[in-house]
């Protein structure tokens, strides 16, 4: 048997994508702010981040320099690259979170600049908000939150942008929700409708063979090993989703709070089931109120490749981080956490569509991999 790394969709929400295609995308379900936020739907939050620094820099007339932390995915950049944004990576600690007291002690980059700050909620656990929050009021840097990694923001307190992406926690074919306050608003670009249904039909096609592979208790791994999908051609960075992704984000809305719910009851179990005796240790050892896991990650004592390895062999989808950018790898005494994290760390699924099998074979081939046998 195989655990499927993804949710795939459900039958009801097909049929109502498919009868509500010709809808307009209905923004409520997805808006749970204080204060009044202008929204635009995207192909993927990178081409939503990559529009948070268009409008930032019409907004203010001037180029942007971007602080990002040096663990981020380095495909996720390439449109800000496109763009000519000026990106300078940031130091983390060893639980994600900035590295606060770095950052504060390094020389202003390019102040002609405009200055924007990227927060980013790894994983489905918010980190740093209010230190962010003063930290930028104190130096006038526009934050982002980047919250890809969330299928709820709820109670959140952003900056003046904020980017979700449900297509990494809901079973959609895409979408990069862009939420720009109303000072930007004004300045967001307009995402690129479109009816081309070839990304869609292409994730429609996997999602429907995985479901019945699952159904069928096929152990595919064995065949097709677990790998990290890229994008294999360039994305039109004002491209937005075709009606049928659309439609797909308006039939999945509502199950919103009971996924989120699903996620945090199969995080909570996989964290309990973990040996006390273990060559890994979570990052998270608790879970927080206000998150919402995208997936469990455990940081090995050493490289986890082989661990990962092992555990894929059995059926378990565990997958490393993807990687990190040429600029923090090339200076590695810089950035010696981003990097050693980007070894060691990796992820196992909790998603809402996994069945009590699926958990059970989970608990059982961690625990015998995580004690030093053999996966």
């Amino acid at each position: 048997m195989t655990v499927p790394s993804l949710p795939a969709p459900r039958a009801g929400d097909l049929l109502r994508a498919l009868k509500g295609r010709a809808r307009p995308f209905d923004p409520r379900p997805w808006s749970h702010f204080k204060d009044e936020r202008s929204l635009r739907v995207f192909r993927r939050g990178s081409l939503a981040l990559a529009a948070s620094a268009q409008a930032l820099r019409a907004a203010t007339g001037r180029a942007l320099t971007l602080r990002v932390p040096a663990y981020f995915c380095s495909e996720a950049l390439q449109p800000l690259r496109e763009q000519g944004v000026r990106l300078h990576f940031y130091p983390i600690g060893e639980d994600l979170e900035p590295d606060w007291e770095r950052i504060a002690e390094a020389p202003d980059v390019h102040p002609e600049e405009a200055q924007a700050f990227l927060l980013v909620h790894f994983f489905g656990f918010p980190r740093g908000l209010e230190r962010a929050s003063e930290f930028c009021a104190e130096r006038s840097w526009v934050r982002i939150d980047d919250a890809a990694h969330l299928a709820q923001v709820e109670g959140l307190r952003p900056g003046p942008f904020l980017i979700q992406s449900p297509r990494k926690v809901l079973a959609v074919p895409a979408g990069g929700l862009l939420f720009a306050s109303a000072e930007y608003a004004p300045f967001l670009p307009d995402p690129r409708q479109t009816g081309v249904m070839e990304h869609t039909a292409s994730w429609l096609t996997r999602r429907l063979v995985q479901k019945s592979l699952v159904s069928l208790r096929v152990s595919w791994h064995r065949v097709r090993p677990f790998r990290a999908r890229r994008a294999t051609k360039p994305i039109d960075a004002s491209a937005g989703c075709d009606p049928f992704a659309l439609g797909m984000l308006n039939a999945v809305a509502a199950s919103l709070p009971k996924a989120a719910a699903k996620r945090r009851a199969n995080f909570l179990r996989l964290l309990e089931s973990l040996p006390s005796r273990s060559v890994v240790r979570p990052l998270h050892p608790q879970l927080s109120l206000d998150a919402c896991p995208f997936a469990l990650p455990l940081v090995c004592e050493g490289d986890c490749g082989p661990l990962v390895e092992g555990l894929n062999g059995e059926g378990v989808p565990a997958l490393r981080w993807p990687d990190l950018p040429p600029e923090v790898l090339e200076t590695p005494e810089r950035f010696p956490t981003a990097i050693d994290l980007a070894k060691r760390l990796f992820l196992i699924p909790v998603h809402q569509e996994l069945s009590e099998r699926h958990l059970l074979l989970m608990e059982q081939t961690l625990h015998r991999a995580l004690q030093g046998g053999a996966a």
